[in-house]
């Protein structure tokens, strides 16, 4: 897990250097940070990926079927119990918990 979390470091920063290089050379004509981005695109994938026509909605946690409703949730998905931590930080599970 340590690999790949420094891989997708060295990707985030290579992006952060690029963004910054555009910047310099007046590229651009704002500053943009590279963590907001990520984080902003895969939020926005996320509430897409609720729709029921959107080609990765199959890949969801299955909708909660209880009869009672004690509070509202954020979302309506079960949360699954996982062992292995490459499962833990993949993007489905990682966006159920994060933006919602």
């Amino acid at each position: 897990m340590k690999v790949l979390q420094s891989v997708c470091l060295y990707v985030q920063l290579s992006v952060q250097k690029l963004l910054d290089k555009s910047y310099k050379w007046g590229l651009t004509n704002r500053m943009y940070n590279a963590t907001l981005l990520f984080s902003t695109c895969d939020c926005q994938l996320f509430k897409l990926m609720r729709s029921s026509s959107h080609c990765l909605h199959h890949l969801l946690p299955p909708v909660r079927s209880v009869s009672y409703s004690l509070r509202q949730r954020g979302h309506p998905y079960e949360l699954l119990e996982h062992k292995y931590q490459k499962t833990k930080c993949s993007y489905i599970v990682r966006s159920v918990f994060d933006y919602l």
